[in-house]
């Protein structure tokens, strides 16, 4: 699709060009498969990019929520990168390149909104490169209404973990030894946002057992289920319609 602006990809490059400027990221630089070592300056700069689009536009929730969870995810990186040999090397690039396909996604739509308001994301949608539920959530954003605002921001992550990441999950998951990974980062998460908890608090291990005329359950410190095919089975948040749709 073509659009007075332009093909998507040239559009989407402009904005994204933007975003690595702001930032100060060489894109020849930020190579994933060179792991967390050789990548510490661009891991840090995106984090700061986050935190910097939420301390001038509050409303940007999704990006102070990404600054929030930073720290934990570099802690992990250094984690696995700091293991010898190959073999958690899969999941350390793994991880990385997520972080850099949420990058490339979230920041073009961020910098067409700040620098352009709602007509930069019509354009993105125009040129296919947002759908119509994304166009929604940023109406939210935009409409100044805190319940509205703290909606789009929901469906701008629900797009992060569903759209970008899941099938980076997946493939974690399916590979050797990666149901026993993505378990135990199921178990050792540990969420940086304020009150949000962790997966095995909200969806405990469970053990029923039956006594006479009782059932006991105990709720155990492990976790019912794996993150990476829980995030398969999450139901899109069904977006409220934006004020001005």
């Amino acid at each position: 699709m073509t659009t007075e602006n332009g093909e998507p990809a040239d559009v989407k490059q402009r904005w994204l060009n933007r975003a690595l400027a702001k930032a100060g990221i060489d894109a020849a630089t930020w190579v994933p498969a060179r792991g967390a070592k050789a990548n510490r300056p661009v891991i840090e700069a995106v984090y700061t990019y986050y935190a910097n689009l939420y301390l001038a536009h509050e409303r940007l929730r999704w990006a102070g929520m990404a600054a929030l969870v930073g720290p934990s995810f570099y802690a992990g990186f250094r984690d696995l990168d700091s293991i010898p040999g190959h073999l958690l090397r899969f999941f350390e690039t793994t991880f990385l390149e997520m972080q850099r396909q949420i990058f490339e996604d979230q920041s073009v739509m961020h910098e067409a909104y700040v620098t352009d308001g709602i007509a930069g994301i019509r354009e993105l949608v125009d040129s296919g490169l947002l759908d119509t539920a994304t166009r929604i959530a940023w109406e939210q954003i935009d409409s100044g209404e805190a319940p509205l605002i703290d909606a789009g921001n929901r469906r701008l992550l629900y797009r992060e973990q569903h759209d970008i990441v899941d099938r980076f999950y997946v493939g974690m998951h399916e590979h050797d030894g990666g149901e026993s990974f993505t378990y135990a980062i199921t178990l050792g998460g540990r969420p940086s946002i304020p009150g949000a908890k962790p997966y095995a608090v909200v969806f405990p291990m469970t053990i029923h057992a039956g006594v006479p005329r009782r059932l006991l359950s105990l709720a155990t410190p492990l976790a019912n289920g794996n993150i990476a095919r829980r995030i398969q089975t999450v139901s899109a948040p069904r977006p409220q319609r934006a004020v001005n749709d």
